[in-house]
């Protein structure tokens, strides 16, 4: 079973404005939220992967209240992306949405790094 969905998108220019930062991940959170509701559970973190140019890679991930709330998830993506440093090209962004696990998944379950 899934702990979470991820999609990303490598850019065939580079992106250099935060309006294209943003269109990027809204339109990655909206892909990533229509795998997580195929699922049925909650979000319960978020993890936004840049590459900058040439190849530098960073993550910003945040644990965030369960919620099935779509503006939400939203918000909280393009808060993650407040963290791109200004001025730098990106190459590539991708965005995990992290779910709750079935209650009969955690029975018998030996924690992980994660917290489960």
């Amino acid at each position: 079973m899934a702990r979470g969905h991820s999609r990303e998108t490598t850019f065939q220019t580079n992106l250099t404005e935060p309006d294209q930062v943003n269109d990027a991940v809204s339109q990655l959170a909206a892909e990533v939220l229509k795998d997580v509701e195929a699922e049925g559970r909650p979000v319960i973190g978020l993890t936004l992967k840049v590459r900058y140019a040439p190849f530098t890679t960073k993550t910003h991930a945040r644990k965030i209240p369960e919620t099935f709330d779509r503006g939400d998830v939203l918000a909280r993506a393009l808060d993650l992306a407040g963290n791109i440093e200004p001025g730098r090209p990106i190459r590539l962004l991708g965005l995990r949405a992290e779910m709750t696990m079935p209650d009969d998944a955690r029975q018998g379950h030996t924690p992980t790094r994660g917290g489960w």
